[in-house]
């Protein structure tokens, strides 16, 4: 039988943690208490339609395996009241702008009239309940990997339909456009299946792409991993032989993929020897043109994109074109975790070549522009696309650019370059940018 998520989500919600809840927001315990039960719901039915296609998936397991929901998180989950902890709170209203994106409004207000509470309180109960259940979700899957995310998720719906008001979660649903229940859950048995599938494909390009020791030493642990499993656990018993080998192997699979992530990702091959580049673009990349060779004037080598950042950042600094305030240059390689400002190891290949660009033109000075689409909060965005603009800015001064060189500034849906209303355009638009303010 899979484990009831609100159940034990709502264990957590003790007498004095409601109590410290109600006189923090001024309602009633009654109010807040039946403000919790809707909240809990609409957040499950948003996080399972989240994880209703294969990039959702993904970016909800990334979400729920933040360092901050794991440990001693749920022990202390009444610190979160009344901004004791800010940088959970800042994170949760991140994350709820990424998994309701423009609904979340129409999400609070649904909880809102449906418990009759003050304005703000639905807003402030979200922010509240979202590191609450990823908390239970995280401590849920343990070590199982999407799979087992997916395989949480979609026993959910039973306990879902009996512990949401009545007719509310139709409405919730209704709000997120994602189908009826049963609907979301085929899916996500659609996607357990499919993850399954993908993980195998995915290892068996990723032994065929580098067969460093330490990917072989993942396979011997895993079979002595699985003996001794066997061992211990199945004497004689065929059918949990067979469930242990599956529940094993499953286990041995994720961890592969996630260890080996680099491997299989075509971008990786941003990592390779740069003489292999020259003269051939990279699967997702294939808009920046063909990676070229180029000398700066210190001697230093790049391998770049010949539509890119640097290319265009070079010329422009050699060039008699005059610095103004609207020619910026978008950093399409870099990748940021989903809703947050935590900058993935891949980037790293285009932020060391801006801070080589700077050390070959030192009197350069620039200035890193953050921005977002227009899905979710305004205020959010803004905050987020300065967050991530100052990662960008933080990791350069790391690498030991002059701090008084560079500044950061997040502008959030300000200035689209593309459509809004289009899922290509939004991702135009989720960009940051560098603009020389001198040369």
């Amino acid at each position: 039988m899979s484990v009831n998520l609100l159940d034990l989500a709502q264990e957590y919600m003790t007498d004095a943690i409601v109590e410290k809840a109600a006189s923090f927001l001024g309602e009633s315990s009654e109010v807040t208490k039946s403000g919790m039960n809707h909240v809990l719901p609409a957040l499950l039915g948003g996080i399972m339609n989240k994880a209703g296609t294969p990039s959702g998936a993904s970016e909800l397991f990334n979400m729920v395996n933040r360092s901050e929901f794991g440990g001693s998180f749920l022990d202390n989950i009444g610190n979160q009241i009344g901004g004791s902890n800010n940088s959970v709170s800042d994170l949760s209203g991140n994350l709820l702008g990424s998994l309701f994106g423009n609904k979340l409004g129409g999400i609070t207000d649904l909880i809102g009239s449906a418990v009759g509470s003050k304005s703000g309180t639905s807003s402030a109960l979200m922010k509240f309940g979202l590191p609450l259940l990823f908390g239970v979700i995280k401590r849920s899957v343990g070590k199982k990997g999407i799979k087992g995310l997916l395989g949480l998720l979609g026993g959910q719906k039973d306990y879902l339909k009996k512990a949401s008001p009545s007719g509310f979660m139709d409405k919730i649903m209704g709000s997120l456009g994602g189908g009826s229940l049963d609907n979301l859950t085929d899916n996500l048995s659609a996607q357990t299946r499919e993850t399954v599938s993908d993980i195998k494909d995915n290892v068996e390009k990723g032994v065929k792409k580098d067969n460093n020791n330490w990917l072989k030493y993942i396979g011997i642990a895993a079979l002595a991993l699985l003996a001794f499993y066997l061992w211990r656990n199945c004497e004689g018993d065929t059918t949990k032989v067979e469930e242990n080998v599956e529940s094993v192997v499953t286990d041995v699979k994720d961890n592969i993929i996630e260890s080996t992530s680099n491997i299989v990702d075509d971008a990786n091959a941003l990592y390779d020897a740069g003489k292999d580049l020259v003269g051939k673009t990279i699967k997702g990349f294939e808009n920046l043109g063909e990676f070229v060779k180029i000398e700066l004037t210190n001697g230093t080598e790049l391998i770049v994109p010949s539509k890119g950042l640097e290319y265009q950042l070079i010329s422009f600094i050699k060039g008699d074109k005059a610095i103004d305030k609207t020619t910026w240059f978008d950093m399409r390689r870099l990748l940021f975790k989903t809703g947050l400002a935590d900058l993935d190891n891949r980037s790293m290949d285009q932020i060391k070549n801006l801070e080589n660009i700077l050390k070959a033109y030192p009197n350069v000075e620039i200035k890193i522009g953050g921005y977002t689409d227009n899905t979710g909060d305004n205020a959010i965005n803004k905050t987020l696309s300065a967050n991530r603009a100052t990662a960008v800015m933080k990791e350069l001064i790391k690498l030991g650019v002059d701090p008084n060189r560079l500044s950061a500034e997040g502008y959030g849906i300000e200035h689209p370059i593309a459509d809004n209303s289009t899922d290509a355009g939004r991702a135009l638009n989720r960009r940051v940018a560098v603009r020389v303010t001198k040369k």
